[in-house]
């Protein structure tokens, strides 16, 4: 592939991240399903381009996002879980005991979603509203792994969705 077409590429699918984050930032309703929907297009990016194409979309997402959008809870689990982790995934999944590979993607999730939840609330002085009470945190925490389990399932059978139906004809008009 030609370096001006993968520079485009990083571009166009950089610009659609942005995108599905502003959306994200703007409405809450979607400040935790869009960092998800921009993290799949990673999956593009690394099996269009390259793993290197992939990580460079991520980057600039990541810096233009932080500086440019007002939701920074919607920007920091892009930033913090959802932009690198189909680029890592590939990796852990090379490991060959089970009980690590899960416990390992769990604990990258949840120090995750504690970052972004303390960085929100005491760098950015967002307060935490909690109206589940003492229980609010555990119940929340264990449908955001329960989200985590379905996506971590989700994402192989995504790829090969991507590689069958779309990739050939993306490979098209890119040669």
């Amino acid at each position: 592939m030609k370096k001006s077409l993968r520079v485009a590429i990083a571009g166009i699918m950089s610009a659609l991240c942005i995108i599905l984050l502003y959306i994200g930032s703007v409405m809450w309703l979607f400040a935790y399903i869009m960092p998800l929907a921009a993290g799949l297009i990673m999956i593009a990016v690394s099996q269009t381009g390259s793993k290197r194409l992939a990580l460079t979309v991520y980057i600039a997402v990541s810096l233009i996002s932080l500086t440019a959008l007002n939701d920074k809870e919607c920007v920091l689990l892009y930033v913090l879980f959802f932009g690198y982790y189909p680029l890592i995934r590939e990796s852990l999944e090379k490991i060959k005991s089970s009980f690590v590979k899960i416990i390992l993607k769990f604990l990258i999730f949840n120090a995750a979603v504690v970052a972004v939840e303390m960085i929100c609330i005491y760098v950015f002085m967002i307060p935490f509203d909690n109206e589940l009470g003492r229980l609010g945190i555990p119940i929340l925490m264990l449908l955001a792994n329960a989200l985590f389990f379905v996506y971590d399932n989700l994402l192989p059978k995504l790829e090969i969705l991507y590689e069958k139906r779309i990739k050939n004809k993306i490979d098209k008009y890119l040669s």
